[in-house]
């Protein structure tokens, strides 16, 4: 083929995805709606591939082995082709295409009725473009998808109620996703609990009880119910572990960052954009994995794209453990793609709304996408987490933390090693209240590591501060100071810092606060 002649390619994506989320009032609808795309993307993939003398599918690339009882979606919303047979017109395309979405329906909605629902509800995008060899068909398309789904239609979507269509269709759900694995979805008060159940005697007894009763009555404290279990069980023990933190949940997107510019340098290169798009499927696998083994529930793994629901602490660590153990599998992945020293590594940022058992689980949702890309997305060199806690008193504070500084051997994870073992720390109470009395002065010399120190020195020198521990967890206190400085000078050192000691505070304050 010759510089100058052209091929056609197509990309075709799914939805309405965020808006069907957005419908979601507990983890299991949230989970099938997600579920329900990502079914939607495979099965229409699968039946692309059967036509293979017209289409040849680009992207994504995956493993049909590693998609099996993985218990997640994880296809992406967005499908790459080039079109082999140029005698078909775009009518006849779309009509090919329109019989792929039909048969993937039928193929996962047994209802008659419901797959017409389903039919008038989902929408689908499709742009085409002929570009030479040369040009980069994925950047290309991308843009033309943004365009075509902003001008999406508003759709049929009184007709469609997620929670009455899963009603139906989440039992075929969990067959395909968990085979014959038993599986119910937790609620938002198990997942927070999560630690105190692994301890808890009889617990699956305790569980079904209380999923009964929920289904019965109107409103079932899960907390009452927990602690008389425990009681009834002799595990006081268990009672005196129970703090504030065990009422809430933390609901996370994450997403790659400068992505783009690997896909910039690609280009064209099948082989290479194949090896890419199976790295991402990977990492989304393993990233699953992890979010399993920490009691999370994953939502969707599309790629470097994720949406999972976790307890904010577990097993003696803080949910920020867990982005760290995420962050080093997706540089792994990275790792692994051999990249060329023009290419600066590219690194993943997070989202982390923290609610309230009982808040609305939409709202939580909306407000954990914006912290994404609102928020940790917008600071220099992205790579941050951008966290918010919503009170149940109706409070909140947020901070951005670079992922630089949530390593395993930061000063910010010594401070919450030690944070966790302990009960109410007057330690932190006091520096919280000390900085932000001095918040003024502070100001100016934050940058000054020699006035910073004579201040510490000033005024942090009662007995709680000069205790062997007291000194040790002061320095972290300073040295966290001193890194956000370095490592993060374009936002606010003070605000960040004032927020990460509440969150402490967060997580030492009795369950009964």
């Amino acid at each position: 083929m010759t510089h100058s002649e052209k091929n056609t390619y197509m990309a075709v994506t799914i939805g309405p995805l965020y808006r069907t989320l957005e419908q979601a009032r507990k983890i299991r609808e949230l989970w099938g709606a997600s579920f329900l795309f990502s079914q939607l993307m495979q099965a229409i993939v699968i039946n692309i591939d059967a036509q293979s003398t017209i289409f040849e599918r680009l992207l994504p690339r995956y493993d049909a082995n590693a998609v099996k009882q993985q218990g997640v979606g994880l296809f992406p919303d967005r499908l790459f082709l080039r079109i082999k047979k140029h005698s078909e017109g775009n009518a006849e395309i779309e009509s090919i295409l329109n019989r792929c979405l039909q048969i993937a329906v039928d193929s996962i909605i047994y209802d008659p009725v419901e797959s017409d629902v389903i039919n008038c509800y989902i929408q689908t995008y499709g742009v085409q473009t002929q570009l030479s060899t040369d040009e980069n068909y994925i950047e290309k398309l991308n843009l033309l998808l943004d365009g075509a789904e902003l001008a999406q239609k508003a759709g049929n979507a009184m007709d469609f109620i997620l929670a009455k269509y899963l009603k139906t269709a989440l039992p075929n759900f969990y067959t395909y996703a968990f085979k014959d694995k038993r599986k119910q979805f937790e609620t938002l008060a198990e997942i927070g609990a999560n630690d105190l159940l692994k301890m808890a005697i009889d617990v699956d007894e305790f569980i079904e009880n209380y999923r009964e009763d929920i289904g019965t009555k109107d409103e079932i404290d899960f907390y009452v119910n927990l602690i008389k279990h425990l009681q009834e069980k002799g595990q006081q023990e268990i009672i005196q572990r129970m703090r504030q933190y065990h009422k809430y949940i933390a609901i996370i997107h994450a997403d790659g960052d400068n992505l783009g510019q690997i896909i910039r340098k690609i280009g064209n290169q099948d082989i290479n954009l194949g090896q890419f798009s199976q790295t991402l499927f990977n990492f989304a696998a393993d990233a699953t994995k992890l979010i399993d083994s920490w009691g999370g529930m994953p939502i969707y793994a599309g790629g470097d794209d994720l949406l999972f629901v976790a307890p904010v602490c577990t097993e003696g660590k803080t949910i920020f453990a867990l982005l760290d153990e995420i962050q080093g599998a997706f540089s792994l992945a990275m790792r692994k793609l051999e990249l060329s020293p023009d290419i600066t590594t590219p690194t993943i940022s997070f989202g982390m709304n923290i609610i309230y058992y009982k808040f609305p689980l939409s709202e939580g949702l909306v407000e954990s996408r914006n912290l994404l890309f609102e928020k940790a997305k917008k600071v220099s060199g992205k790579n941050s987490i951008a966290f918010r806690i919503q009170k149940h008193s109706g409070s909140d504070f947020e901070a951005i933390l670079p992922n630089q500084l949530n390593t395993a051997d930061s000063h910010w994870r010594q401070l919450l090693l030690a944070a966790i073992q302990k009960d109410s720390d007057a330690f932190f109470r006091s520096t919280m209240y000390t900085l932000s009395q001095f918040e003024n002065l502070l100001k100016p010399i934050i940058s000054d590591k020699e006035r910073m120190g004579c201040f510490f020195d000033n005024h942090f020198n009662e007995a709680i501060h000069k205790s062997i521990e007291g000194e040790k967890q002061r320095q972290a206190v300073k040295e966290l100071l001193y890194e956000f400085v370095d490592k993060f000078p374009d936002t606010d050192v003070l605000k960040n810092a004032f927020a990460l000691l509440r969150f402490i505070q967060f997580i030492q304050t009795d369950f009964q606060s």
